[in-house]
């Protein structure tokens, strides 16, 4: 897969401009330090400093081409951009002028002279995927870390053409530091560091939980940082004993599923440590006596970097919230680009003398600007949303991709446009009706990007720093391996899901397709996830778009029927219907309105079936998408739809801005669960969603008014390059050349 990449645009020189406050899709206002800060490419992984201070190398490794920016560390202005076929994780300079970077799928390590631009490679072996780079101090030997292979690349720098010596160390390493004759190795996947011997290549291992991922060394000691966890980790560096765990969470310290994912760390000459907190979208700042104060940062920062008075820091996702969809031109009614192209970050630099004034004055909560979302949001002491209160079952269904102008831009009284309703009344009556008799939401975003970190944030109220780095590089083509709902690799968050926390609680459960393997060749579905097992429908098919959404609906009012006679239904249903996602245009297969239409249909089943059973008096349905990357949209391109369906439901229309976790939130709060994560600790509930007094009235499915019979036929707009296309997961296929195709399509049919 080929992505088009503007590269004069990228040359341009970036203009410094002080951080302004900015507000994410999920209602949190971030505040960046002042400091100056430059734009640059597509989600910057890591950066490092010159030797001489007076540059910075910045990996851009996001959904676009990746390269390698250079940029002065004087005005933060654009020096150089060298294109790169691949690139991940942080640079590590050779010289003045001389880079190295990790090469990704390129198999190999790539060297960079950085006042011509030429480039040359140094290979790590096939199949190895390298994501981190070390060097010795005399830069004599090149290490690097093989996320693919579970290995690590040795080989001398004096003689760039020899062969590298490959180690296996592990599952996915992730970072390495040396410090004389050992090599210290982060296994993000196998919870330990590994410590090589780089002459007799003899290795053991230190256990260290939380998916260790950025590791450094200094004269004395092993510095640890585990993604998933909240501290850092000292270890001695001559007896390898722990030393020290410093808690890096300031305001939720000891709160279950507080993790503010650190993944980055730079140690200044005093001994003072700096930590990328991507989840608090701040740096840490850890004193020699271990007191820990927080700098603002900006939205999800990768990277840090020193110089005697600077402190730099990339940002993934940039210092600003992209105000609409980048899909659509409002005036031209052009679609171009993707959700995932509009991921461009930014590098801040920030005097350290500043930094001092501000080490006391912050805490996470007042960076991310998130106390008047729980203060706004007030309910009475009737509210149908508690513990022990007349809701007590939830049906939760996920759905696919969809954005909210794609479905209901047609919606009278709502925000929306109607040219974009592709997929509007006459193809989803069921949808349009839901939202009419139970309330319309036209301020409800997620929280994701893709259905990598979609079906995370859906079921874990996060995407961990795995999935946040590395679903672009699989989404642009550059990698394979689909591991981001894999249930044993580093993908999953420190708290687990939401099936985790049901677990925990010791409430009952059951889950119909979300996150299950394919079928056996008896026809069971099975899993892989621990809390699932024994909590599926094993005749509940999963992802296959080769199957109806009706007949899924209908294997799951086989089992709610006979929940009703035994009175037996679980406290949570997790419900999976995908259809919408379509096949674009594939020949043969159902057409997208048909997909579409057959989703809905079963949708309105599903709750008329609930709303006319005992159980209607005691149930809230949720209905989200994974996400929204499939659609455009006039608002935001992570504006989405919500349904939600109950006796208790107001009705009307709802403009309070929701999220993926405040769904997650007032589950939880019905259901008397924990919360999963700060984000959904601090989101909405849907309060004002709900009455205290039952209208229960039940919901009544309308038939289909758009076949669900059409199918494409070769001739069909881009049916050539559907049937290229690999349906065997959701996002297989290029997003960007199936949003292409419905775009034309829509186009032609209206």
């Amino acid at each position: 897969m080929k992505v088009r990449a503007f590269l004069a645009l990228a040359m341009l020189l970036i203009a410094a401009v002080p951080a302004s406050n900015i507000t994410l899709p999920n209602g949190w206002q971030l505040a960046p330090i002042s400091g100056r800060v430059a734009t640059v490419g597509n989600f910057p992984q890591g950066l490092a400093l010159s030797p001489d201070g007076k540059h910075l190398a910045v990996v851009e490794g996001g959904y676009l081409p990746p390269a390698v920016r250079i940029l002065s560390t004087a005005t933060l202005a654009t020096e150089r951009v060298v294109a790169l076929k691949g690139a991940f994780g942080r640079p590590v300079w050779l010289d003045d002028t001389s880079v190295l970077v990790p090469g990704a799928n390129q198999n190999a390590v790539v060297r960079i002279d950085t006042v011509t631009g030429n480039t040359s490679l140094l290979a790590t072996g096939a199949r190895t995927w390298p994501v981190a780079i070390a060097i010795t101090p005399a830069a004599t030997m090149l290490a690097s870390a093989n996320d693919q292979s579970g290995t690590v690349s040795l080989r001398t720098l004096t003689n760039p053409t020899s062969l590298p010596t490959v180690i296996p160390v592990g599952s996915h390493p992730a970072d390495l530091a040396f410090s004389g004759q050992r090599l210290f190795v982060a296994l993000r996947g196998g919870n330990a560091i590994a410590i090589v011997n780089v002459r007799t290549y003899a290795q053991h291992r230190i256990a260290v939980a939380g998916h260790p991922c950025a590791i450094t060394t200094t004269t004395t000691q092993l510095l640890v940082l585990p993604c998933d966890g909240t501290q850092l980790v000292r270890f001695s560096l001559s007896t390898l004993a722990p030393e020290a765990s410093i808690p890096l969470d300031v305001t939720h310290r000891g709160i279950l599923g507080a993790e503010p994912i650190p993944n980055a760390l730079a140690v200044s000459p005093a001994g003072i440590i700096y930590v990328s907190l991507a989840g608090r979208n701040a740096v840490a700042r850890v004193a020699r006596d271990g007191h820990v104060s927080l700098i603002p940062a900006g939205w999800y920062p990768t990277g840090v970097a020193l110089s005697a008075s600077q402190l730099f820091v990339s940002i993934g996702n940039g210092n600003h919230a992209p105000p609409s969809n980048p899909q659509f031109d409002p005036i031209h009614r052009k679609y171009a680009g993707y959700t995932a192209s509009s991921l461009n970050g930014a590098v801040a630099a920030i005097d350290l003398r500043t930094v001092e004034q501000h080490q006391s004055a912050n805490t996470d909560a007042a960076i991310n600007g998130y106390a008047h979302l729980t203060s706004a949001y007030r309910h009475s002491i009737d509210s149908p949303i508690r513990a022990h209160g007349p809701l007590h079952h939830v049906i939760y269904i996920i759905k696919e991709n969809r954005s909210y102008d794609q479905v209901l831009g047609d919606l009278a009284g709502a925000d929306g446009d109607a040219a974009l309703a592709y997929f509007g009344a006459a193809v989803t009556p069921n949808q349009h009706a839901l939202e009419t008799q139970y309330g319309i939401f036209d301020r409800f975003s997620v929280d994701s990007r893709v259905s990598a970190d979609g079906h995370n944030w859906t079921d874990a109220a996060i995407a961990n720093d795995y999935v946040e780095r590395f679903w672009p590089a699989n989404y642009a083509g550059r990698r394979n391996a689909y591991d981001f709902q894999d249930a044993h690799a580093p993908d999953v968050p420190a708290n687990g899901y939401l099936w985790d926390a049901a677990a925990r609680a010791h409430i009952t459960y059951r889950d119909y397709g979300e996150d299950v393997d394919p079928r056996t060749p008896q026809g069971l579905v099975t899993v892989k996830f621990p809390a699932l097992l024994g909590h599926v429908d094993p005749h509940y098919v999963g992802w296959d778009l080769n199957y109806s959404d009706l007949n899924r609906e209908a294997e799951w009012q086989r089992e709610f029927n006979g929940f009703v006679t035994h009175h037996t239904l679980p406290q949570l249903e997790i419900v999976y219907l995908p259809n919408d996602h379509t096949m674009a245009t594939k020949a043969g297969a159902l057409s997208p309105r048909s997909y579409v239409a057959t989703n809905d249909l079963a949708l309105g089943h599903l709750v008329a079936a609930v709303s006319h059973s005992p159980y209607w008096k005691s149930t809230a349905i949720f209905v989200v998408e994974d996400d929204a990357q499939n659609g455009p949209d006039h608002v935001s391109d992570q504006r989405s739809t919500l349904y939600v369906a109950s006796p208790y439901a107001r009705g009307g229309l709802d403009h309070h801005a929701y999220d993926q976790a405040s769904v997650l939130h007032t589950i939880e709060i019905i259901l008397g669960l924990s919360p999963l994560t700060l984000n959904d600790r601090v989101a909405p509930p849907l309060y004002a969603a709900f009455t205290a007094q039952p209208l229960a009235k039940p919901y009544n499915a309308l038939a289909n008014r758009f076949s669900l019979h059409e199918r494409n036929t070769a001739q069909t707009p881009g049916a050539r390059r559907s049937a290229r296309i690999d349906w065997s997961r959701p996002d297989a296929a290029d997003p960007s050349i199936l949003n292409a195709i419905l775009a034309r399509l829509s186009r032609l049919q209206k």
